[in-house]
């Protein structure tokens, strides 16, 4: 009986390397967006559950986006494509929590403008009764209420994210440059 070598696995799985690749890519966008997203921070879920969250995301998306024939599995392409997904990701989340930081803001300005004091700075909801309570509100808009529908469209602009930035639409640009 013959043994499995690496060689074979590559032979097996060479029919779906543009698929591979590309779950890997996206995979790598949604990561980054997880990894600073709104609500889904390490105070809130834990970094096992948001990978998690991070893989079922990336296998619902990957079938709509389809595989790309531009994209190669191999190590000197796809990890500075990852790092790129993961830093348009990364750019996606940080948009997303400084709306969410604007919350906590107004409610700040608002304590200062009816002179109520500020209990504590170091606290996560905002620290005064104004920011705590726009803070939990904005949460629970965010997530909860079925007119915003806001888990929803935070799916729907991670997954528009791919029409506005194509995967690996960097590796064209540096490609046209060398030419």
């Amino acid at each position: 009986m013959s043994k499995f070598s690496p060689a074979d696995l590559v032979v097996l799985l060479a029919p779906w390397t543009a698929q591979i690749a590309t779950f890997v890519l996206v995979l790598a966008r949604v990561a980054g967006m997880l990894a600073v997203g709104p609500l889904l921070g390490r105070a809130i879920m834990p970094w096992q559950a948001r990978a998690g969250l991070a893989i079922v995301l990336s296998l619902l998306l990957t079938p709509l986006i389809g595989a790309s024939p531009s994209i190669t599995f191999d190590a000197i392409t796809l990890v500075p494509a990852a790092a790129t997904e993961f830093g348009r990701g990364f750019l996606l989340g940080c948009g997303s929590l400084l709306i969410l930081w604007a919350i906590p803001l107004a409610g700040r300005l608002l304590d200062q403008q009816h002179a109520l004091p500020a209990d504590n700075d170091e606290e996560p909801l905002g620290g005064s009764p104004i920011a705590r309570w726009l803070t939990l509100w904005g949460a629970a808009s965010f997530l909860v209420c079925s007119p915003i529908n806001g888990h929803l469209q935070a799916v729907k602009v991670l997954a528009d994210s791919f029409q506005a930035w194509p995967l690996n639409s960097s590796a064209a640009i540096r490609s046209e440059e060398h030419t």
